[in-house]
């Protein structure tokens, strides 16, 4: 069997695919597993071997994008571009890095152009569409995500992108039974906790408007099961998420208002039953 093995490695060598095409996969595990080093090493090992291979140059445009070196990040996927033009990656990835540093109008540009060359794309859609939701275009963001609708099973990060964007336009709850309805199905942890989290501000934005200081008894108790429910859902996120600071913000803004209802209407006041908001 020895000659089998080297007539493996002379074939793994002559289309130097073998190392090149195993190091893009260490570098995309280490994507998914949120080791943006690791990733950044993997990819330029195989930009060592083969200096135009799409995917490393992708995914290390990506690593660094993950890892907040904007500069670095456009540099690889202009690399990208130059390497293979007829590719919709690079256009995608300089499209999210302006996104990133708040230039809608330029992620916009980006993104269509890489339409052009993949129109089905779904998640450069989901990139317009998240583009559109920054720059308060909601009514074009919620078309887009309405479209993607049915890949959310695939993707769940559009149904979170279409949840923020419900919130944006004020549509409530439709963003609460959006949010209903992804907790339904087998999650990641990530996504689980994003959601949850999600939850937590829709139910904490449904309570704005609804206490009456003048009817407390009436007004005061679903408000405060609601808030109850939201900190529930942002400790339960806590444990599923590795974001400290963005679960503990969440949790101090629900604490805050849950404290103002209570000193505008003390305990004495709210009626013990289980309260529903409608």
């Amino acid at each position: 069997m020895r000659w089998m093995r080297w007539g493996l490695a002379l074939v793994c060598v002559a289309l130097t695919g073998c190392g090149v095409e195993r190091d893009v996969a260490r570098g995309n595990d280490a994507l998914e597993d949120r080791d943006w080093a690791r990733s950044e090493a993997a990819f330029r090992r195989a930009l060592d071997r083969d200096p135009m291979h799409l995917e490393a140059l992708y995914g290390l445009g990506w690593a660094y994008y993950q890892a907040g070196q904007a500069v670095e990040a456009q540099v690889a996927f202009e690399r990208c571009i130059e390497a293979h033009p007829q590719s919709h990656l690079g256009f995608k990835g300089l499209g999210s890095v302006a996104l990133r540093q708040g230039n809608g109008l330029a992620a916009e540009r980006w993104l269509k152009q890489a339409l052009v060359l993949a129109p089905d794309d779904v998640p450069v859609t989901n990139t317009l569409a998240l583009t559109y939701s920054e720059m308060a275009r909601l009514d074009e963001a919620l078309e887009l995500f309405e479209r993607l609708a049915g890949a959310s099973k695939d993707y769940p990060e559009i149904g979170i992108g279409h949840v923020e964007a419900l919130l944006r336009a004020k549509r409530l709850e439709e963003a609460q039974a959006l949010i209903e309805s992804q907790l339904e199905r087998s999650l990641s942890p990530s996504h689980e906790g994003v959601y949850r989290l999600t939850y937590a501000r829709t139910l904490l934005q449904r309570t704005v408007r609804r206490l009456d200081a003048s009817r407390c008894a009436d007004t005061a108790p679903p408000v405060i099961a609601w808030l109850d429910r939201a900190i529930k859902e942002v400790d339960r996120a806590g444990t599923l998420v590795n974001d400290p600071e963005r679960v503990a913000s969440v949790r101090r803004t629900v604490a805050r208002r849950r404290a103002i209802v209570l000193e505008t209407c003390p305990d004495g006041q709210l009626d013990a039953a289980e309260p529903v908001l409608p």
